[in-house]
């Protein structure tokens, strides 16, 4: 008898996946292996029209580019570079067009307690990099933006344990990528929030990485009258940056050139709290400043004592400034109470209405992840619950880190809520992002939203809370299809990220998933024994 349920233990899983019926609107193809590159950052990009594929991957032993064929996925050159000083870290890869990349890293000096920034050009053609150029060096120690989430770290921002550590500096490029902006916060010189003045260093660069100007700028009030939301650059080389000041809740935008600060009042609702914000420029020059908003800060207490802060997000709101600050456009889009309750257990509804009552229903821990502006001046939305906690894992308590439900929303070039649709789903991992979270792949007439899935999910019917996936236990690659025009959503299950055509396939990652061309896009995994692999999808 213990022999019969051994073997029914093992066949059942088979029997599970065999079940599964993978979408027929998919071609999946998994390329010869080749050697591999252990590396903590992966980045791939389209280059050459679409022919190649170019990888770049940064580790402590320094820096290595291949090119790849897009039809027969080999290797066609692979080159590594080493002479990197030390105490080297990746910031980013800055990307101009499919054949101008600057590789952009910071070194650190132990004796000024300072950091340099460098760059330098990606050679296509012959995967090399170019000469060290530097761009510039911070007065003081540098220390990290407060308002980062771990939530949206790569790999490059995961230290030795593989658990999120901030990075220094973020880059932001315009919209017509003529101007880059590289920006950073000095180490306070109090610890009382009071007497500290938030020093930002900002740094504008031409698309040939030339300096427009760079300034380290005070800001005009202390730390515990104002909040900084977010930080962009214009195609004039003007940095921006959105502030709110905690007394009375006004939003106020900074603009920076060259150091000067100009100072714009923003004429809209302050009456609600604001988690981050946003901003993207827009073809006309404009500026889409958006933020998801809220009534207030729940506060909980798990079984552990841990207590933990969540942003119970109501809404969207979104405004347009123009170049000269003036308010063009002004919205705030709240959810309903129904679509906050889709996908949710009966007990989390009851909840739900109970807390609506008391004006206190919303998505807890909802993100904006990726915004797409369309030529039309439409806005694609796609946000997504992220937060952590300490919970129990065998005989000891662990922090995990959890991916919960999405939201798609289409807003019109005047702000108005063209649809909405919530994309259900449940991860949990270990190691902060690995390979959870989802891709989005922009469409001329859809949106993809791929995602790793729980194989039980796979039949599941509409609205049926899916069960969660533990990350780093197989799985299916999954995706959401959303149609531009109406936002109705369709699912496709691509393939099992162990098993592909009867292949073992190791370290799968949404992160490392990119476009090579509309339709086709791929990603890179491990094989064993050495060798990677990679994997093509394209559609029919």
């Amino acid at each position: 008898m213990k022999k019969l349920l051994l073997g029914l233990a093992l066949i059942l899983p088979a029997i599970t996946f065999s079940q599964i019926d993978f979408s027929n609107e998919y071609d999946v193809e998994l390329s010869r292996p080749y050697d591999v590159v252990d590396a903590a950052v992966k980045e791939y990009f389209s280059v050459k029209g679409g022919s190649e594929i170019l990888s770049v991957k940064a580790s402590n032993a320094g820096v290595t580019i291949s090119r790849f064929d897009v039809e027969d996925m080999r290797e066609i050159k692979r080159k590594q570079t080493t002479d990197f000083p030390k105490y080297t870290k990746f910031i980013d890869v800055v990307y101009i067009s499919d054949e101008l990349f600057y590789y952009i890293y910071e070194v650190y000096s132990k004796s000024t307690k300072s950091f340099t920034v460098y760059k330098r050009d990606i050679r296509v053609e012959s995967v090399g990099l170019g000469g060290m150029d530097k761009l510039f060096v911070t007065s003081k120690p540098v220390t990290t933006d407060r308002g980062r989430s771990f939530a949206s770290m790569s790999g490059s921002d995961l230290n030795w344990a593989g658990m999120p550590e901030k990075p220094h500096f973020y880059v932001k490029t315009s919209f017509d990528k003529s101007k880059v902006l590289i920006s950073y916060r000095l180490k306070p010189k109090y610890k009382d929030d009071k007497k500290n003045y938030d020093v930002i260093g900002m740094h504008v660069f031409d698309n040939n990485m030339e300096s427009v100007w760079g300034d380290e700028v005070k800001m005009p009030y202390t730390e515990s009258v104002m909040n900084n939301l977010a930080y962009g650059v214009g195609n004039r080389g003007h940095a921006l940056v959105l502030l709110q000041k905690t007394s009375d809740k006004t939003l106020e935008m900074l603009g920076f050139n060259e150091g000067e600060i100009v100072h714009f009042d923003i004429d809209v609702e302050t009456d609600i709290l604001f988690q981050s914000f946003e901003i993207h420029e827009t073809p006309e020059g404009n500026f889409l400043f958006s933020g998801l908003y809220a009534n207030g800060i729940d506060i909980k207490v798990n079984w552990t004592g841990n207590v933990s802060a969540h942003f119970n997000s109501d809404g969207l709101f979104n405004f347009t400034l123009n170049s000269d600050g003036e308010l063009i456009a002004n919205n705030k889009i709240p959810f309903e109470l129904d679509f906050i309750g889709e996908y949710l257990s009966d007990r989390q509804r009851k909840k739900l209405a109970a807390r609506e009552e008391d004006g206190k229903a919303g998505i807890s821990d909802l993100r904006i992840v990726n915004v797409h502006i369309n030529e039309d001046g439409s806005k694609v939305f796609l946000c997504e619950r992220q937060w952590y906690d300490k919970v129990m894992k065998g005989t000891s308590t662990k922090w995990v880190y959890f991916y919960g439900n999405m939201v798609a929303m289409k807003i019109d070039a005047e702000g108005e809520l063209e649809w909405i649709s919530k994309l259900p789903k449940q991860q949990e991992g270990l190691t902060g992002l690995g390979g959870m979270s989802f891709k989005y792949i922009h469409g001329k007439d859809k949106h993809l939203v791929v995602y790793v899935d729980n194989a039980k999910n796979a039949q599941l019917p509409p609205d049926v809370v899916p069960a969660r996936h533990t990350d780093g236990r197989g799985g299916i690659l999954t995706a959401y299809i959303v149609d531009d025009e109406s936002g109705s959503v369709d699912k496709h299950l691509i393939f099992d990220v162990d098993d592909l055509n009867g292949k073992e396939i190791y370290q799968f990652k949404v992160s490392r998933i990119f476009e090579a061309f509309p339709g086709t896009f791929f990603t890179e995994v491990y094989l064993k024994k050495k060798m990677d692999g990679m994997i093509k999808m394209s559609a029919r």
